[in-house]
């Protein structure tokens, strides 16, 4: 228990000492002047006041004395972050306790800051001190600085003695993403669940008042349907006017790349809803995850909260470039797809199988240890491939004019299919299951009949191929179709793989269904996907000079193409099954939407076609903006002279990334924000150009230090 001595009137040096804390006061005057001698007793003694005597050369105050004191207090809890001109306020709960319950009196609070989240606050984070007991702070001057801000407030005593770690406030500098040429610039958003908006009117009002920059923020909400608010140059905001709820991400669609400021703190108590409807199988929840959460990886959350696929079964990313990034639960297979980076600021959907709430793990910022994760369990049994392309690396040969099919040009179809966004659609995973014992080097192409230039295959971003032993697992996200899918969309795979050095293939055809989040193709049609071998042309056996081989029962073949070395010999689609030519040839099936099977029927003897040479030119760039580094992909379909370099906005060179003769391939390469100098460049876009003889084109990229 603590001692409370009286103190009466000692002399002015003597309180200096700081031995003496003012604990409780027990004396009332009821505010009347009390008279002791020489000294006077100024103001009213309370509960919460304190009195002082002054007379003569004495000055003293009135109230308990207490022994040194080792008991900390509690900490604060910041409330609420607000913005005031450049400046960044932040506001907190008064401490009136200790650790250990006891009233407590606080001298004053200390302010800590740092630009990443898990720091331990110290001399070189400090900010500074409220003025005494005040439960605000104003950090002047940083709420447009080029870096975002994680504060820290601890509680300081008479003793002094110090709290721990407050909850984090946040002035967070969120990128928003416009595709420029495009009119898809959508972005999920995270919130601070602490934050200023009660209605999505209060956000637009704080971020974009006249619909500069953002134009429409959508709600998915728990039963599946979406509220937009929308900007209308006649009618302002209109719309659905829906509340904010913390813990919960949005989707922002902007007009220009911006910077926004965001502020606000962090709940570490914060449990996120996530919703399941019952008797329903759409389950997607958009998520916000704290700006200080500890998680690199989606792996990271799913190791420790679904690591048996309950109750998530699918996390989603979607990119600035508006591609979808799917992190897949399967019995079989366990967590497949994209391991995608877990960034602050960015909204995630999840889709749960149940009702539940989820706390995620934050950083303690007391020193120590980080919390330890849960390890990923690696299957080294499990072969995963994912896609990282963001241009198709395939095309249709043969395109339909009327009821025939006429042949494209060669050089054509070694041009890059330019992602031309309209809209990113919305995500949705189509996934199949299939026997590949006996097979290697699989492959598959995916395309609706009525766009058949828009095509998905293994090798683009949200698309991949595991496989186990002899089952194998190969998936797509339509939602990165350039073009928005809908619903019962008639749908072509194609899926090739390769036996003893020859090509064989099967096809299925399928509608898609926005009933389900995940569409398992093996649930509707398990025993669909046949491999038959691609017929092998032999010399004709009468005397006829001349190539001929055994047709192919499927529906989807349209006929075939026969090739010598890189050139194909037909000028239209050979419907039977005989071609007058007396070399040996290589056969490939055309099939329905212009394709041809990417392997020939002769794997090994095929110059133009193996598992590992794309048919034409790609290039992409993530991530997209970046701060350490981002990774550039690119195809070539031939040998070429190849160039990829950096460029500032003023046309200057930068850096050379590549500059050499490159064999037909996949490839990817790095730039770290470095010059031609070694020198670190500054922030902002730079564009990077790829080109050869007879293929040029560059992208924007973005750079934050």
């Amino acid at each position: 228990m603590k001692k409370l001595v009286l103190l009466a009137i000692l002399p002015m040096f003597f309180f200096a000492q700081a031995n003496y804390k003012i604990q409780k006061d027990v004396l009332s005057s009821g505010g009347a002047k009390m008279t002791a001698g020489n000294y006077i007793l100024h103001g009213t003694i309370s509960q919460t006041t304190i009195g002082s005597v002054t007379g003569g050369n004495y000055k003293g105050i009135i109230g308990f004395w207490q022994p040194f004191d080792w008991v900390n207090p509690r900490p604060p809890y910041i409330v609420k972050v607000n913005k005031s001109g450049n400046n960044v306020i932040l506001t907190w709960n008064k401490v009136a306790l200790d650790v250990n319950g006891y009233p407590e009196i606080i001298q004053y609070y200390s302010v800590y800051r740092d630009t990443l989240p898990n720091y331990t606050p110290g001399a070189g984070t400090f900010v500074g001190n409220s003025t005494g007991p005040d439960t605000t702070f104003t950090n002047a001057g940083s709420l447009n600085a080029t870096r975002s801000y994680y504060y820290l407030v601890k509680a300081v005593d008479y003793g002094p003695n110090r709290s721990r770690n407050s909850n984090m406030g946040f002035k967070f500098n969120k990128f928003f993403n416009e595709n420029t040429g495009a009119t898809s610039d959508r972005n999920w958003v995270s919130l601070p669940w602490h934050n200023n908006y009660t209605i999505v009117d209060d956000l637009v009002n704080d971020l974009s008042v006249a619909g500069d920059p953002l134009v429409t923020v959508t709600n998915i909400r728990n039963d599946q349907l979406f509220e937009n608010y929308i900007w209308d140059q006649d009618f302002g905001w209109y719309g659905d006017n829906f509340n904010i709820i913390s813990g919960r991400g949005y989707e922002m669609i902007t007009i220009k790349d911006t910077i926004l400021y965001l502020v606000g703190a962090n709940n570490p108590s914060g449990q996120i809803t996530l919703n399941e409807n019952s008797g329903a199988i759409s389950d997607r929840n958009w998520v916000s995850i704290p700006y200080n959460a500890v998680y690199g990886s989606v792996s990271d959350i799913t190791n420790e909260y679904s690591p048996a696929g309950i109750p998530l079964i699918v996390l989603t990313n979607m990119r600035n470039d508006q591609l979808f990034e799917n992190y897949i639960w399967d019995q079989d297979f366990g967590w497949y797809g994209d391991d995608f980076q877990i960034q602050g600021g960015r909204g995630y959907e999840f889709v749960t199988t149940a009702d539940t709430a989820w706390n995620p793990n934050e950083y303690s910022n007391e020193g120590g240890p980080v919390i330890a994760l849960a390890r990923k369990i690696e299957n080294r049994k499990i072969e995963i491939v994912t896609g990282k392309m963001v241009e198709t690396d395939r095309a249709p040969v043969w395109v339909k004019t009327g009821q025939n099919y006429a042949s494209l040009d060669a050089i054509n179809t070694r041009q890059p299919i330019t992602r031309e966004y309209r809209d990113a659609g919305i995500s949705h995973i189509v996934a199949f299951h299939l026997n590949v014992g006996g097979f290697e080097n699989l492959k598959f192409t995916a395309y609706r009949l009525n766009q058949p230039t828009d095509v998905l295959t293994d090798k683009i971003v949200g698309c991949g191929i595991a496989r186990k032993g002899d089952k194998g697992l190969l998936w797509f996200n339509v939602g990165n179709f350039k073009q928005p899918w809908q619903d019962g969309e008639e749908v072509m795979l194609i899926i090739e793989a390769v036996r003893k050095d020859r090509g064989y293939f099967a096809t299925t055809r399928f509608k898609l269904d926005k009933g389900v989040d995940l569409q398992d193709l093996t649930q509707a049609s398990p025993s669909a996907i046949v491999f038959v071998p691609i017929p092998e042309p032999k010399s004709k056996s009468s005397l006829s000079a001349g190539q001929e081989w055994e047709p192919v029962d499927n529906q989807d073949v349209l006929g075939y193409s026969l090739y010598r070395g890189e050139s194909r010999v037909n000028d239209a689609i050979i419907t039977g099954n005989e071609y007058s030519i007396a070399q040996s040839v290589n056969l490939r099936p055309v099939l329905d939407g212009g394709y041809e099977t990417f392997y020939g029927s002769v794997v090994a003897q095929n110059p133009v076609i193996t598992p590992d040479m794309p048919i034409s030119y790609a290039f992409s760039i993530y991530p997209n903006p970046f701060i350490k580094r981002t990774k550039i992909d690119y195809a070539l379909p031939l040998a070429k002279q190849i160039e990829i370099k950096v460029y500032d906005v003023s046309g200057r060179q930068v850096k050379t990334l590549v500059e050499e003769i490159a064999k037909a391939g996949y490839y990817h390469t790095l730039w770290t924000g470095l010059d031609d100098a070694g020198r670190t460049v500054s922030s902002g876009i730079y564009f990077i150009r790829i080109k050869t003889n007879d293929y040029e084109t560059q992208q924007k990229v973005i750079f934050v230090r």
